[in-house]
């Protein structure tokens, strides 16, 4: 498929959207071919079975075995070897190539000028509500008033900011996380940091008007643990909210927390949370603990992808991850075979891309000199692939808050920190628009 290019440009004052960028082809009329199966076909020709199968629009670039690819003239091709996770199919006559041989498709980053613009902050929580169509944003903690959070529910509509007045909200927190159940038409939000410095367990849910407490202090125990900078997909497929990971000690994002990383996976169907994995379950989790990483649910591939977050290594940059974990609703699968993955860090925005039929990774924290990160990357399931343009993105910065808005076709990012920050870049809201026609 062509690649279509795109600019990205930047104005003071806006919200950054992002659109993004065609990877690796779908795989059409995948066919395969087992060593018994090649090795009949050498000695007697190829074998009925196979000879049936391999027609002009049969071809595939990647599988666990060596994928044998189908000619227009109905012959097979064994030349071309692709390596699942490093090469990708260039075009529709069965050619293979590296992933990184080619660029990102650039998508075109604005700055909103909003009528109204919410207060600068950091480590707050966004999640789109695909019920309302608007981006829903709670809590944080204020820049330069780090003794105090914020409590207040603002919502994005694409052009402005309005601030909403719940009659019950959830307490002052930072650090949280939160996810659109779009099954039940609600936005979930679990634990956190209190502004007195503690973590929470409570569970709340948005209904575009009012938030409700579902589980917590006060009422039936939620199952999880306080925790904080944990990570939370929607699963559209089983209809779940699902979390991982986070600190079980205060959050200080330029330090690290020796032990505090925890390896649990638990689930929300709307009334209960249940442990799937993990250190209070039966099963452990395969993957390790691990806070500030980031996660997506690709629907194409029926996965949650997850990548990056710092583990409870010390010492050195080994603290930082840097591959692509996957969780099908069951166990977790380290994608160890794709290579070109971006530079390791925390605390990134990773969202799905609905119309491009990408995960898009932006930002985030670096090593443990915790260097502020602007670039921008798309993953497919088995490519990355990084925008290239340097000077197109946005100042870099952490600890934002970010998502999809799947209506406009936007990658919605809100504040964050760093420590040449302007005031005003700090209350941008800046989005990351799909291009026109870009489709998986």
């Amino acid at each position: 498929m062509p690649l279509e290019e795109t600019m990205l440009r930047r104005r003071a004052g806006t919200v950054l959207l992002f659109a993004g960028l065609v990877g690796c082809a779908n795989v059409l009329g995948l066919q395969e071919r087992t060593a018994e199966q090649g090795a009949g076909a050498e000695e007697g020709g190829v074998d009925g079975t196979i000879a049936a199968a391999c027609t002009s629009n049969a071809r595939t670039c990647m599988g666990p075995l060596q994928p044998r690819l189908c000619s227009p003239a109905g012959q097979w091709i064994d030349e071309l070897p692709c390596a699942p996770g490093s090469h990708e199919c260039a075009s529709e006559t069965a050619t293979c190539e590296p992933c990184a041989a080619k660029p990102a498709e650039l998508g075109t980053w604005r700055v909103a000028t909003p009528i109204v613009a919410a207060s600068a902050r950091y480590l707050a929580m966004a999640a789109y509500d695909t019920t309302r169509k608007q981006v829903v944003l709670f809590g944080g903690l204020p820049i330069g008033h780090e003794d105090t959070a914020f409590s207040d529910t603002g919502v994005w509509n694409g052009s402005t900011w309005s601030g909403a007045l719940p009659v019950t909200s959830p307490s002052r927190r930072f650090a949280a996380a939160m996810a659109d159940d779009a099954a039940r038409g609600e936005v979930v939000l679990f634990g956190g940091e209190s502004y007195r410095f503690a973590l929470v367990a409570d569970t709340w849910v948005w209904n575009g008007t009012s938030w409700t407490q579902r589980c917590g202090p006060g009422q039936v125990p939620c199952g999880p643990s306080p925790r904080a900078v944990h990570a939370m997909a929607y699963d559209t497929d089983r209809k779940r909210v699902v979390m991982f990971g986070g600190a079980k000690t205060l959050v200080q994002p330029t330090q690290v927390h020796v032990g505090s990383a925890l390896s649990e996976t638990w689930e929300w169907d709307g009334a209960t949370w249940r442990e799937t994995c993990g250190e209070t379950s039966l099963t452990p989790c395969a993957i390790p603990g691990l806070r500030g990483a980031s996660m997506a649910y690709d629907p194409v591939r029926k996965r949650i992808a997850l990548y990056g977050g710092e583990g409870d290594h010390v010492g050195d940059d080994a603290n930082m991850v840097d591959r692509v974990w996957e969780y099908d609703g069951a166990t977790w699968s380290k994608r160890d075979e794709i290579a070109n993955v971006p530079p390791p860090r925390s605390f990134a925005s990773m969202t799905y891309d609905t119309k491009r039929g990408r995960i898009v990774l932006h930002g985030g924290l670096a090593g443990l000199a915790r260097a502020h990160l602007s670039d921008t990357w798309e993953y497919d399931g088995n490519c990355w692939k990084e925008v290239t343009d340097p000077n197109a993105l946005p100042p870099p910065r952490g600890i934002f808050a970010s998502s999809y808005d799947s209506v406009r076709a936007e990658l919605v990012v809100f504040g964050g920190d760093a420590p040449d920050l302007s005031a005003e870049d700090a209350t941008d809201t800046t989005a990351l628009r799909s291009s026109p026609g870009a489709s998986r």
